[in-house]
């Protein structure tokens, strides 16, 4: 008979929390939530939606993005309501950007019977795009690792695929992140010298590191001016794009063998992004981008003459919906 994973209490537990996570994050927007009235206005009197705005603040509200002025949104009525809250939209990516962006919403509201100004947003809605590509990382060469011998490396080209959230800060900065499944691999030489001081080579290895990233980015877009692109069907709504942030990432090695020590089997890995791109008819998307990290993936239980961090240049495109 097979084993049971979880027994019938244990199960019952996992569906008590899961439920009540849930409801936390359903009952998340009347916790966080604040009206304000102008002019004549109650919140209790019957209203009528007149528009919404996307507010960007970061650092856990540290930091917020400038806003527009309520007329806007409100045109030249002069009694309305405010409500400001968190939407359950707003609390994940907050969670999944650990708090360093944690957009807000505003709704404003008329009373029942005013004529309703056209909907707008001062920024452009959030979109949602899907990136594919390759990795060409770099290692460092003739790596010693023992006085009679060591281990040679060289980079193997991989690949990676993932989603990004365009989200607005102002007209031109956005905040990006993105969570990509990527690949980088690296070939490793093992060497010795013999008596007569002659290198001979050992065991071959791959490398092939399977890395969960996250990259936490920030994108300034402009457009060329007509006079030096043209305004032909191709670069007519051409969008360049500049990008900039931290990325971490977790993974192992899944392809190792006897000198597989020298080699970090699993961790976590952090470092720096940037890049480049361009945005052609509004949808596609192609970039390029550069990696420096800063954790040493060469294990620190045997003596490297240098360090084993990730370099890596990588060749995206994608579709942004």
């Amino acid at each position: 008979m097979a084993k049971k994973l979880f027994t019938t209490n244990a199960r019952l537990k996992h569906s008590i929390v899961a439920g009540s996570c849930l409801c936390a994050m359903l009952l998340l927007e009347s916790c966080y939530s604040t009206t304000v009235s102008v002019g004549n206005m109650e919140p209790g009197d019957p209203a009528v939606e007149a528009n919404t705005a996307h507010n960007a603040h970061f650092l856990g509200g540290l930091i917020n993005a400038p806003k527009k002025e309520d007329d806007v949104y409100v045109g030249d009525n002069k009694d309305y309501l405010i409500k400001n809250y968190m939407s359950v939209g707003d609390a994940i990516v907050s969670g999944l950007t650990l708090g360093i962006y944690s957009p807000t919403t505003t709704k404003f509201y008329l009373p029942y019977g005013s004529e309703i100004p056209e909907k707008k947003d001062a920024l452009p809605p959030i979109k949602f795009g899907i990136r594919a590509g390759l990795n060409f990382p770099s290692a460092p060469d003739g790596i010693t690792q023992r006085s009679y011998g060591g281990v040679e490396t060289s980079a193997l080209t991989g690949w990676k695929i993932g989603a990004v959230a365009d989200m607005p800060i102002t007209q031109s900065l956005y905040f990006q992140p993105g969570l990509y499944y990527s690949q980088i691999g690296y070939q490793a030489q093992e060497y010795y010298f013999n008596n007569n001081n002659k290198k001979i080579k050992g065991d071959k290895e791959k490398f092939n590191m399977s890395y969960i990233e996250m990259a936490l980015l920030f994108s300034y877009r402009f457009e060329l001016p007509k006079s030096l692109v043209g305004d032909n069907a191709f670069t007519k709504d051409l969008q360049l794009q500049v990008h900039a942030g931290p990325y971490i990432g977790y993974g192992g090695y899944n392809d190792t063998k006897d000198f597989s020590s020298d080699f970090d089997d699993s961790g976590l890995d952090g470092g720096l992004q940037f890049g480049v791109g361009c945005l052609l008819k509004k949808h596609i998307y192609i970039g390029v981008s550069y990696e420096v990290g800063l954790s040493n993936q060469a294990n620190s239980v045997v003596k490297f003459d240098e360090e084993l961090q990730r370099r890596n240049f990588s060749i995206v495109a994608g579709f942004n919906f």
